[in-house]
């Protein structure tokens, strides 16, 4: 009577079989461990350097310098806080302020901000991916107001807040950003008493159609194209005029129709 097959002897066949799988299970195996341990000591980093931070490399503080005057807007350069750290949180002291970020690859990657250490104040956050900024900034321009953009794929995109000088005092220009370029309805206000002073339309292209500048007298003035108009509190055109034509532009153009706040 013959033998169960699991008693017989197992063929060299068989015998190659197993050691190869036996081989590739190890391996396998390996790389899982190698993987994991990359991982978790990453991990590990990152959460030591928490508590006790590498040292940002030097260079200049300054935050993000964006040009909002450009068409599009222009993003400038800033100096790489990350370059020759390794990878987790750094800080360091520049003065009275405190830098402090994450790094990954030599890169910032993260969140970075700027704290005055002696007032308590931050002068400027943003955030970071693989070196670029990619994500909310803001910059304070006093102690009370601050520039508030978001940036992604290097374009400024979506709602903003800025804020202009108009001698003595602030002015807010708020709306909203496409790929660079302003659409849709800007306000300009100013402080403090938060009075709009005037309001502008652009189109898809980023281009101003209309711009509505509101009087403190009581009067409209709207500027279409390259028309001027002044209407009074009740809607009636008291002024129109073109500024390629002096004749008539030079009552559009008349600044006591029109005292802005």
């Amino acid at each position: 009577m013959a033998e169960p097959r699991s008693n017989q002897t197992a063929s060299p066949s068989d015998l190659t079989a197993r050691k190869r799988t036996g081989l590739l299970v190890r391996v396998v195996l390996f790389a899982i461990v190698v993987i994991a341990c990359g991982f978790y000591s990453r991990i590990f980093q990152r959460l030591w350097t928490t508590v006790f931070p590498l040292a940002c490399s030097t260079g200049s503080t300054a935050p993000l310098f964006v040009d909002f005057d450009a068409f599009p807007a222009r993003i400038g350069d800033q100096d790489n806080l990350c370059r020759g750290v390794g990878d987790g949180e750094c800080q360091r002291s520049d003065g009275d302020d405190v830098v402090r970020g994450e790094c990954l690859g030599e890169r910032m990657h993260g969140r970075f901000s700027v704290v005055n250490a002696k007032a308590g104040a931050r002068r400027w956050s943003g955030t970071y991916c693989d070196g670029l900024p990619c994500g909310e900034f803001r910059i304070r321009i006093d102690s009370e107001h601050e520039n508030v953009f978001r940036v992604e794929n290097l374009h400024i995109q979506g709602p903003a807040t800025i804020w202009e000088r108009d001698g003595d005092r602030f002015v807010e220009f708020s709306g909203r950003y496409d790929r660079g370029k302003r659409v849709g309805r800007w306000v300009r206000r100013v402080e403090p008493s938060k009075t709009v002073r005037m309001a502008v339309i652009y189109d898809e292209h980023g281009i101003m159609t209309t711009a509505s500048m509101y009087c403190t007298n009581g009067n409209l003035k709207e500027i279409r194209g390259k028309r001027t108009f002044i209407f009074d509190p009740q809607g009636k055109t008291i002024a129109e005029g073109s500024v390629l034509d002096p004749a008539t532009g030079a009552g559009a153009a008349n600044p006591s129709l029109c005292p802005l706040p």
